[in-house]
């Protein structure tokens, strides 16, 4: 999950910290873990286990990174409508250049994930999924569908909300510069 979580997954942070990282909170929560599930595996198990928990953590981070790629959404769709989307800038968090605006919004969105302790709220979360999925026990691809399906369809209806503004500007210039 911390190969996606907004603010981990930037390109500029080094995959060794996001390594650490991911052991670090790995060991701090096994506990916990080993005291909430009674799961004995064997040797032959481990691999499928581990397998299964990898799949669920890209599962819940791309589900987090969705709300990322949405307020880049929205600043690319207000970019273009307001006729700055083809000045390319030196990007902050992607190694692809993007649009100031692009940048500017991005990295609040990643700024208010720290100040709100968003971040801590997806650790914990993380770590409350094995009440629902015990280890080795991965949900349903129909449900893995649905919940992204369902994410993105939110995530993109609010940003095409906060960028409604920007499309009645759009609309009403070219209009009236169609007429004149």
């Amino acid at each position: 999950a911390f190969i996606l979580l907004p603010g981990f997954s930037f390109a500029r942070v080094p995959i060794m910290f996001r390594a650490l990282l991911a052991f670090v909170v790995s060991a701090a929560a096994y506990p916990y873990l080993l005291l909430a599930n009674d799961a004995k595996f064997v040797n032959s198990d481990v691999v499928a286990v581990v397998l299964s928990e990898l799949l669920i953590g890209i599962y819940f981070g791309f589900l987090c990174a969705l709300f990322v790629y949405a307020v880049r959404f929205f600043a690319h769709f207000v970019m273009a409508l307001i006729g700055l989307a083809g000045i390319p800038g030196q990007s902050i968090d992607d190694l692809e250049p993007n649009p100031a605006l692009v940048m500017i919004f991005s990295m609040l969105f990643t700024a208010l994930v720290f100040a709100l302790d968003l971040h801590l709220v997806s650790f914990s979360a993380i770590v409350e999924t094995y009440r629902i999925y015990t280890m080795g026990q991965a949900p349903s691809a129909g449900a893995i569908l649905s919940t992204i399906g369902d994410t993105l369809g939110d995530t993109s209806l609010v940003a095409l909300q906060a960028s409604s503004p920007f499309i009645l500007y759009g609309i009403s210039v070219n209009f009236a510069l169609g007429l004149v």
